[in-house]
């Protein structure tokens, strides 16, 4: 049915916060600063503008956030969609074997009420037939009688 789907979407689920884990392991913001920090100190022994130093590092950093934010936002949505992809599959399995249940439990309720009426309608008409016979047979006997004795 639908649970090997399910369990297909649920690896691919870990597997996927796995890997953004993991990117957000290697983009740590605290190493990523104290990195920053360490270029900063050694290139401005006897040259350069702290000022634009700063501004420099700063701007490399707002650029890998945004990466990593890029990067994030787009495994969030690929796993959203999977997600929603196995849901709306399984939901459709769902459906149609209850529509299919649905279907075979009136046929064979309808089956049943049909050969309930058959059973009914073969005994009404052997009893018909029985209860002929016998009217038969006795006026058979009444006319067979001398009456004027």
């Amino acid at each position: 049915m639908g649970t090997d789907k399910a369990k297909k979407s649920i690896d691919r689920l870990i597997t996927s916060l796995r890997s953004l884990n993991k990117n957000a392991k290697e983009s740590n913001f605290g190493k990523l600063i104290s990195k920053q920090a360490v270029e900063a100190v050694k290139t401005l022994k006897g040259k350069g503008n702290f000022a634009e130093q700063f501004a420099s590092m700063t701007k490399k950093f707002a650029k890998d956030l945004k990466t990593m934010t890029k990067n994030s936002k787009k495994e969030f949505n690929s796993m959203w969609s999977q997600i929603k992809k196995t849901s709306t599959s399984g939901e459709t399995d769902l459906t149609h074997q209850l529509n299919s249940f649905s279907s075979k439990y009136k046929q064979g309720w309808s089956s049943l009420e049909s050969g309930v009426h058959k059973s009914f309608d073969h005994f009404w008409a052997s009893m018909e037939n029985s209860a002929g016979k016998g009217v038969n047979k006795v006026i058979g006997v009444l006319n067979s009688v001398n009456w004027e004795n």
